[in-house]
């Protein structure tokens, strides 16, 4: 493959070497900074863990707002546990505002547990599934593990029992629905402080009515817990999260419940309570052989595959379209020693670059144009140009790429999470396609970190 460099690449790839070619471009800093923000993609291997920091420079204020997207690796834990000890002394005992999982496996999903029993979190995001379609993701998960089929059973359940207090609510995120209104997309100017000068750093849903399940058991399977009912709900993705009025969360889900899962609800409910062991724990083994007779039966085998989805998140600033969205700069850092060794600071160009969102796919399925223009037209036109770093989908698999989706992106950086070893990931296809949009490469060596000032 041909390694091509422009002013608008932070690197190429060269994959017999595997490492990249940084061009250099012009740093510009602005006479007045009130808010610094980081993204940064951690050195898990195969697998992702990405986090992001909110910090008010001016006027000066100790509060901050973390953030993290998913938690989980499939190479060595000892990977994953490295980061998370990184991460929890960068943040400094400070809680996560949002901690984000974009779908359910095991790759994205099995550090969350020890997330959650080390830190505070105040907000856990996840997917909207209903308790059918959750047991059929169980059904059709290879090697599927005790702990796994618990957390499935009843994601809330689970991860309250996990973080105990360290956990304040969840919400799910459900597709569907009428498109985004032009208020929801519609940039606003930020408010000023408080009287006191300080930001408040804090993860605010919209205010709309949330969605109301038609069963206790689309949520908490067959194993309810009253005393934090309350501390759950599910919200449709039309409209934007905010944090302090200068930042802003919006989810896409693709995927609305299916309405002919609903009649069997009772049949597989019944089914799961029926190996339900004294102690709340699942005859795992036999239960899912007898989940992997019924969906066939019910619904044909290729039903699972409306489970290939995942939870894409746009994260940026909320600032008037017409001025200056501040700058952007970043570094590929070793794992080892935690000190940047190529810095790309051609993210920051003269006039100061519009575009320091991020967007995260976790795994989303990218694979038709239709899925891209869906998208679009979900974030909307101002969002969209906002976007300056693009998390690849499924560590860049060909399965979640369509050839020429990178011309819509346009992106400074193009960040690919993978095992430095794999065959697999990331392809050649999905990498030629980028071509000039800032690849960077992170794996179980190399980690990226981006910071920003508006």
């Amino acid at each position: 493959m041909t390694c091509r460099t422009t002013k608008a690449a932070l690197h190429c790839w060269i994959p017999k070497q595997k490492l990249p070619l940084i061009q250099h471009g012009t740093r510009k800093l602005l006479s007045m900074t009130q808010i610094s923000f980081h993204y940064d993609f951690h050195a898990v291997g195969q697998g992702l863990f990405a986090s992001g920091h909110l910090n008010q420079n001016w006027p000066p204020s100790e509060q901050k707002f973390n953030w993290v997207f998913d938690c989980g690796t499939s190479s060595k834990q000892a990977y994953l546990q490295r980061e998370l000890a990184r991460f929890q002394s960068d943040i400094r005992g400070m809680p996560i505002g949002l901690f984000c999982l974009s779908h359910f496996d095991e790759d994205h999903v099995n550090g969350a547990r020890d997330l959650l029993s080390q830190q505070r979190v105040d907000t856990l995001v996840m997917p909207y599934f209903t308790f059918v379609e959750r047991m059929q993701i169980a059904s059709s998960t290879p090697d599927l593990t005790d702990d796994y089929f618990a957390f499935l059973v009843d994601p809330p359940g689970y991860m309250f029992t996990t973080a105990g207090d360290n956990l304040g609510e969840i919400i799910f995120i459900l597709g569907g629905g009428e498109p985004p209104t032009e208020e929801s997309q519609r940039i606003q100017q930020p408010s000023s402080p408080d009287q006191d000068g300080n930001t408040p750093w804090t993860f605010d849903p919209p205010n709309v009515e949330p969605y109301k399940p038609s069963a206790p058991e689309d949520l908490f399977g067959v194993t309810v817990n009253p005393s934090r009912m309350q501390d759950v709900r599910v919200f449709r993705h039309q409209e934007p999260f905010s944090v302090g009025s200068y930042w802003e969360f919006q989810f896409f889900n693709e995927h609305f419940p299916d309405t002919k899962t609903f009649y069997v609800r009772a049949q597989v409910a019944k089914l799961v309570a029926r190996f339900r062991r004294a102690n709340g724990s699942f005859e795992g083994a036999n239960l899912v052989n007898r989940l992997k007779k019924f969906y066939p039966r019910e619904f044909g085998t290729s039903s699972q595959a409306k489970n290939k989805i995942s939870l894409v998140v746009y994260s940026g600033p909320v600032i008037n379209a017409t001025e200056p969205n501040g700058m952007l700069w970043g570094s590929i850092i070793p794992a080892s020693t935690g000190r940047p060794f190529w810095s790309f600071p051609s993210l920051l160009l003269n006039p100061p670059s519009q575009s320091s969102g991020v967007l995260y796919f976790g795994d989303f399925p990218l694979n038709k144009p239709e899925k891209l223009d869906t998208l679009q037209r979900h974030f909307g036109p101002a969002r969209w140009e906002k976007i300056g770093v693009v998390q690849v989908p499924h560590h860049g698999s060909i399965r979640s790429w369509f050839k020429g989706a990178s011309a819509s992106f346009r992106p400074n950086a193009s960040v690919i999470s993978s095992r430095r070893t794999s065959k697999n990931y990331p392809n050649e296809i999905v990498l030629d396609d980028l071509g000039i949009h800032g690849i960077v490469l992170v794996n179980e060596r190399q980690r990226a970190k981006f910071e920003g000032r508006i």
